[in-house]
């Protein structure tokens, strides 16, 4: 085979055509939904949001359909306090409260309605479902059983203050330890 004004092996043209086709069909016609994560294909021509029927690897059609991910691993979430002491960063960290969350499937048409088209992997959905896993936590009507119905999206496995103490209680102290 003459390229270049020189003779070039044909095995050696099939080995360059390859090297570089099988890389680009590679990364612009398939992509790789693993299993603990939950794949959705949107078609730009149609708007249609389709939920992958399973794992593993999916056809994408390249600049006419997208695939994206979201994790379905649980992601423990707090509340943190720092305090300036005198610590290695000069920075003290307490926990208040933390949760145990994780996403749930069903709710995925809904977590896209609210925060729309992204691939969402733990540190990214993990800011978003504290913000509804808090949600009226410091009230007396706050109930996870509601939260989880009203948001389908979020799954509150297990906290560490299943017995919430009120804050306005009053306290009541022995005058014999007061001096």
């Amino acid at each position: 085979m003459r390229i270049f004004n020189s003779d070039v092996p044909f095995y050696i043209v099939v080995l360059i055509v390859l090297t570089i086709g099988l890389p680009v069909y590679r990364y612009s016609f398939w992509t790789f939904v693993d299993s603990y994560e939950v794949g959705y294909k949107y078609d730009k021509r149609s708007g249609v949001t389709t939920v992958l029927p399973s794992t593993g690897w999916e056809s994408v059609v390249p600049f006419f359909t997208e695939v994206h991910t979201v994790d379905t691993r649980p992601v423990q979430i707090r509340i943190e306090a720092k305090l300036s002491t005198s610590s290695v960063d000069g920075i003290n960290t307490r926990v208040l409260n933390a949760m145990l969350v994780r996403f749930r499937p069903e709710g995925l048409l809904q977590l896209l309605q609210y925060h729309g088209r992204m691939n969402y992997d733990q540190t990214t959905l993990a800011e978003i479902l504290k913000i509804y896993a808090y949600e009226g936590c410091a009230t007396d009507g706050y109930s996870k059983e509601d939260l989880q119905n009203k948001y389908k999206f979020l799954k509150i496995m297990s906290t560490t203050s299943d017995q919430r103490t009120d804050i306005h209680q009053s306290v009541t102290v022995p005058n014999d330890t007061v001096k």
